[in-house]
Order: structure tokens, then sequence, then C-alpha cells
């Protein structure tokens, strides 16, 4: 089981998060395109394969979590589909099988009584555009190893559970897991991914108590043992998505203890 990290916000710069990688001898960094130094214009691919031989880490990539492409508007969609198809292009080009994106949930009207989703009241145009993002995806992809990884946020609404469903009919379309979230949200999407475990190929790992959702591992009240039981047996890559070094640290130290040992690292 491969276990990395996401890009530190005390990192600053990727040389900085692969170095601290390396120190901590963890497996990849998940590089977050929400932050000024890994948005796509600024990550070059011959500099990242230099410091992965140097540094001998490897890569997943967390797309910008604006990222909409089902956006009814053509102007913006089209460019979400440009930028996807070169954040692919470049994680070919960098062996980072893993691109993990958030499912949007569009633009909602509130009316007295509820929230009404417009992916939802105009679902047809919604879903020819989650077929367009298929499409694109597949073929940018063609016979490498990258997988768009599906993560869950706040609850995945029954709209985003079809086009889901219709995206990971193909080989490369998975899901990620992020146990804080759905600890956070009472586990309402943790039966949606374990019914689908078979394309569970990713896991954000964190603790959470009802109030936080990015807590260091041992510090919340998620049951890890059964996250970490679920990650080997779905031979998932782990980001341990604590948001500063010291929380890091903490997670690190907590699956050595939970291991007696640093086998899992």
């Amino acid at each position: 089981m491969k276990i990395g990290m996401p890009n530190i916000i005390e990192t600053e710069t990727v040389e900085n998060a692969v170095a601290l990688c390396t120190a901590l001898k963890l497996d990849f960094v998940e590089l977050n395109m929400n932050f000024p130094s890994f948005t796509y214009d600024r990550l070059d691919a011959d500099k990242l394969n230099e410091l992965s031989k140097k540094y001998n880490i490897g890569y997943t990539i967390h797309l910008d979590e604006n990222f909409n492409p089902f956006d009814f508007n053509a102007f913006v969609s089209n460019a979400y589909l440009e930028y996807v198809d070169k954040t692919i292009q470049l994680a070919k080009k960098i062996n980072a099988s893993k691109i993990n994106m958030h499912f949007p949930h569009g633009i909602f009207i509130t009316l007295p009584n509820k929230k009404q989703f417009l992916f939802d009241t105009y679902f047809d145009d919604f879903f020819k555009s989650v077929k367009i993002f298929r499409q694109l995806c597949d073929s940018s992809i063609a016979d490498s190893n990258v997988t768009v990884c599906i993560e869950n946020t706040n609850g995945f609404l029954s709209q985003e559970k079809k086009a889901i469903d219709f995206l990971l009919e193909s080989k490369n379309f998975a899901l990620t897991f992020d146990v804080g979230h759905d600890f956070c949200i009472g586990e309402n999407d943790q039966q949606f991914i374990i019914e689908r475990k078979n394309k569970l190929k990713h896991i954000h790992l964190h603790d959470a108590n009802k109030k936080t959702c990015h807590l260091p591992l041992g510090d919340g009240l998620i049951d890890l043992d059964r996250m970490i039981e679920l990650a080997k047996n779905c031979d998932c890559t782990v980001v341990l998505e604590t948001k500063d070094i010291p929380a890091l640290r903490t997670s690190i130290a907590y699956l050595n203890k939970l291991n007696n040992s640093t086998t899992l690292l």
C-alpha cells in the first residue's frame, strides 16, 4: 500500500514538498492544483521528473476544486475540458496514475422549502455534458495507466450518483473515499462507495470529529483500523490528508504505532 501526502501549505514549492515527502519516508506527493505553485501553467513535467528521480518519490494530482466540466455555459465547460485534457497529458508524462476530482453540485435555486439544483432540473443537458466529459477523458487517457478518481465531499446527490455510475462504466474512472468528509456528514456516502468498492482506488485518510474534518490520525472518532483495512483490501493509494506538517508527523507516528513497525511506510 503506497502512502503519500498532500502538498502542505508550509512547503510552498514543489521541491520543498517532495523533499519533505522523502524525509518522512512516504511514497508520493499529491499535487494540489488549487495552490499557486502547483497550477497547471506552473508545473513543468521535466522538472517534476527530475525531482521524482532525485528524491525517489511519485505523484498523484488533485484537480482545482472549482473544476466543473458540466457547466451549462459552453465557454466555461470547454475551458475546463481543455484543462483536464492538459492535466491528463501532464499526468502521463510524470507517471501520476491518479487524478483526483471533486464532483460539482453546480448552481442551485433556494426555494421556500428546499434547494433546487439545476443539474437535477435540467438533467438531460447535464448528462450530455457528463457524456462529453467521459469521452474526452477516455480519448485523452487512451492506453495509459491514468485514472480519474471521483472524491466524495459533502454528500453525493441523486443526479450525481447517476452520472458517477455512468462514468464508472469506463475503466478510466474510479472512486476516491475521503473518510473525514464522509464522517462529518454522518457517513452518508459510505454505502454508495462500499457498494462500488471494486472501483475504489484512492483514499484520503485523516481523522475527524463532528466539528473538525481534517484531524491527525488518532485525534478523532473515525474507525481508522477499518479504513486502513479497506485501503489494503482494495489496493488503494492513501493520502494522509492533514493540513500542516505537525499533523502529518502525528499521523505517520500513529500508523507506525498501529503496526508496531515501519512496514506500512
